[in-house]
């Protein structure tokens, strides 16, 4: 029984590391789009 529920708990690890990854894999790929733009358009300050 122990063995199930630790596999369990695992697999939702797992698919929560999963979904931090790709969560910041595409904060990544925004910033990167910002900077982009913020060059693109000069801004006065």
């Amino acid at each position: 029984m122990g063995s199930k529920e630790e596999t369990e708990r695992f697999k939702r690890k797992r698919l929560k590391l999963k979904q931090v990854s790709e969560k910041k894999l595409k904060t990544s790929e925004e910033v990167s789009k910002e900077v982009k733009a913020t060059e693109e358009v000069p801004e006065d300050k």
